[in-house]
């Protein structure tokens, strides 16, 4: 998360924001499969323990390659957890 963020500075409430975003990240990472059928692909999650479902999010438009000055402070705060998803899903489900 400290190479996400960087050098970034977040109010209080931007960085509970990203945080509870991150959190629903790793949260959402599959354990294993809930059926041995080959075409069913949902997969236990740890979402499962904690709310009883999977935790699910809307798509967002992808703001990672716009520059940082050209952004509001909540697409800031999109901006990062796309970024940690990325480095997620890359580095640590790939």
């Amino acid at each position: 998360m400290k190479r996400v963020i960087g050098t970034t500075t977040l109010n209080f409430e931007e960085l509970t924001t990203v945080l509870a975003q991150i959190e629903a990240c790793v949260n959402s990472r599959p354990i294993s499969p809930l059926s041995t059928d080959p075409e069913d692909l949902s997969a236990l999650t740890p979402g499962h323990f904690l709310i009883g479902q999977p935790l699910n999010s809307v798509p967002k438009p992808d703001l990672t390659d716009l520059k940082m000055n050209r952004l509001s402070r909540w697409q800031l705060c999109q901006q990062l957890t796309q970024e940690f998803w990325k480095r997620w899903h890359t580095e640590y489900l790939a």
